[in-house]
């Protein structure tokens, strides 16, 4: 664990969360061979969080040194050290191959082998499933839940949380955004129809909840009160006048590779055309996206190219802020008041768990009062699985990275 630290600090140019809390050292202590001590200078609710998440490296690998790890091929490399109930076998160009351990603490695996394969989207994937290349597969529209839901017979449906929430997000450095006053964000906000955009998206309450929230009902101190937004048309139309947004083109980015974003644009452009603002819409493969979206937002990279941009991200289960957290301590980048950056610190530096869920309830809602981020859809990943397959709905998160030891092949 100690090479992992180590890793962590190469990678992040010296700094690491396992290493350092806001500036100050986390006192690091050997106990013995399996001992570690952690000693924080404040509470940090995230850390366990990040601790259980760790990537743990083996040192051994790498001959010790921390500085190889990147330009290694140890990782790519069949017999690697791992820690799972399988061992990787083959590396290939369009999928890896495991095959179960015999020695795993919990038991050996019921299947003896698992492919993990890279396939194009769309028809390519279902020719794949249904000939039984594939065993399950990801459902992501309406029309292929209908069809394989109507023949139980062959196949399963299992549908799980996926503990996630997408949402669109507005730059406070966006070439319009940026020279207009704080009604032009609410006027958006409030020119946009929910249930239109998660049905144009998805087609199906089954694959996507409406949010609420920018915490997910998949942790412990998430408000199912939240109110959300809602539209109202007549005084969107007004903020945009008085803003200065009505008759201004707006530029809008999403990730053209994750389903559904592209009906999500599409429904916003023609939504905020009813406000009388225009909107340019562009479609990213997401290596062009993220590095565009997360662009750091005093510097000068592409994050000044665009106003909007629809996201996703994985809240995660349990009862810390996760990525939430992270995000809205990102006040420089996203424009995030001090108040909500304090109520951030305040809840995840607190053991008290009263003031915990009662921070976490005042956060949630004062995010909305800022306009800056439009939660949309709770997704849902659902699967269809052949009918010798078993073991999926035991799984309580999303089957890639789960334990695949659960699952049965008849």
């Amino acid at each position: 664990m100690l090479f992992s630290i180590r890793y962590s600090e190469v990678s992040g140019g010296g700094v690491s969360n396992f290493s350092s809390y806001k500036g100050q050292p986390i006192e690091l202590t050997k106990i013995d061979d399996k001992t570690l001590e952690f000693k924080l200078p404040v509470v940090n609710q995230l850390f366990i969080y990040r601790l259980a998440n760790m990537n743990v490296i083996p040192e051994h690998g790498f001959d010790g040194d921390a500085t190889i790890v990147k330009t290694s091929d140890y990782m790519i490399t069949p017999g690697m050290a791992t820690s799972g109930p399988f061992q990787v076998a083959e590396v290939n160009a369009d999928s890896i191959v495991y095959t179960a351990r015999d020695d795993y603490y919990g038991g050996k695996p019921k299947v003896d082998k698992v492919v993990c394969k890279v396939l194009g989207a769309g028809g390519t994937k279902q020719v794949a499933f249904e000939s039984g290349e594939l065993s399950y597969m990801r459902v992501i529209t309406a029309e292929d839940l209908e069809k394989y839901s109507a023949d139980p017979d062959n196949y399963n449906i299992t549908s799980i949380s996926e503990g996630r929430l997408n949402y669109l997000q507005l730059n406070p450095y966006g070439p319009v955004m940026s020279t207009l006053s704080d009604d032009a964000r609410k006027a958006i906000f409030l020119a946009l129809n929910q249930e239109e955009i998660i049905m144009a998206a998805y087609g199906s309450e089954e694959l996507a909840r409406p949010a609420n929230s920018i915490l997910v009902p998949d942790q412990s101190m998430y408000d199912p009160d939240c109110p959300g937004y809602t539209q109202n048309i007549e005084e969107a139309k007004a903020l945009a006048e008085s803003s200065g947004l009505a008759g201004k083109t707006i530029n809008y980015i999403y990730n053209a590779d994750r389903a559904g974003m592209d009906a999500v644009a599409i429904v916003i452009q023609q939504q905020l055309a009813n406000i009388g603002v225009n909107v340019s819409v562009r479609g990213l493969d997401s290596p062009t996206f993220f590095s565009t979206f997360w662009g750091k937002g005093s510097g000068n990279g592409n994050e000044k190219t665009w106003d909007l941009g629809s996201n996703g991200w994985d809240s995660q289960y349990g009862r810390t802020i996760v990525q939430a957290g992270f995000y809205l301590n990102s006040a420089e980048q996203w424009g995030w008041s001090e108040k909500i950056c304090n109520l951030t610190d305040q809840i995840n530096e607190t053991n008290d768990q009263d003031e915990y869920n009662e921070l976490a309830k005042q956060l949630q809602r004062e995010c909305l009062e800022e306009y800056r981020m439009y939660p949309l859809p709770y997704p849902n990943y659902v699967m269809v699985s052949h009918k010798n397959v078993s073991g999926l709905d035991t799984i309580p998160i999303v089957p890639e990275f789960a334990d695949y030891a659960s699952i049965t092949v008849e």
